[in-house]
């Protein structure tokens, strides 16, 4: 489905995303633990990984407004923020991992969590009343065998041609179509 709408897409890997920043992209940071990793999210094949609020690639945001286009709440400390987008990035890198920098083309089109999830759920809903045994009891095996699209929002908002998804609360953006990003050429090393 992913490499159907077109979303596996090499990103464009550039020396800075300063210039796209400064233009109003969103910047993003994500850690991987394995050089390789990070290599073949911008010259391998598209592999969206999993996770709690769906399939896709999970980075961490820092933009003074976080906004893009959301109605940006403004972060107390912007300074605070970089920390924190990298600080998650380098978390998740882990002591021998490598942090990416990214820039998120601002044509993108991002559903916001807060706003999709409650459709989401509905559609979840009238489907899995299918998916409900004699006991009352869930099958959930069966659900995500036999529903693969709507039981993940990720796949779910990809097949309504979304690029990636903004998590509010936490400040994520879930990448599924990596076309719209760009990333810079040099990783961020965290030892060796």
């Amino acid at each position: 489905m992913y490499k159907r709408q077109g979303f596996d897409a090499l990103p464009d890997v550039v020396d800075s995303v300063d210039d796209k920043i400064a233009e109003g992209w969103l910047e993003v940071y994500r850690g991987v633990a394995e050089d390789w990793h990070a290599d073949e999210f911008i010259r391998g094949d598209y592999f969206p990984g999993t996770g709690i609020h769906g399939n896709g690639t999970y980075t961490a945001v820092f933009n003074s407004y976080t906004n893009l286009n959301f109605g940006g709440v403004r972060l107390n400390d912007p300074k605070r923020a970089f920390m924190d987008a990298v600080g998650v990035a380098e978390t998740y890198a882990g002591p021998d991992g490598v942090v990416m920098r990214m820039a998120i083309n601002p044509n993108a089109r991002l559903a916001r969590y807060i706003d999709i999830y409650p459709q989401w759920r509905a559609d979840n809903n009238r489907v899995e009343q299918q998916y409900i045994n004699p006991d009352g009891s869930f099958d959930v095996v069966r659900f995500q065998k036999e529903q693969p699209i709507i039981s993940d929002l990720g796949r779910w908002l990809v097949a309504r041609g979304y690029d990636g998804m903004y998590m509010d609360q936490k400040d994520f953006l879930i990448i599924y179509n990596r076309g719209v990003a760009m990333v810079e050429r040099a990783y961020r090393r965290m030892r060796k």
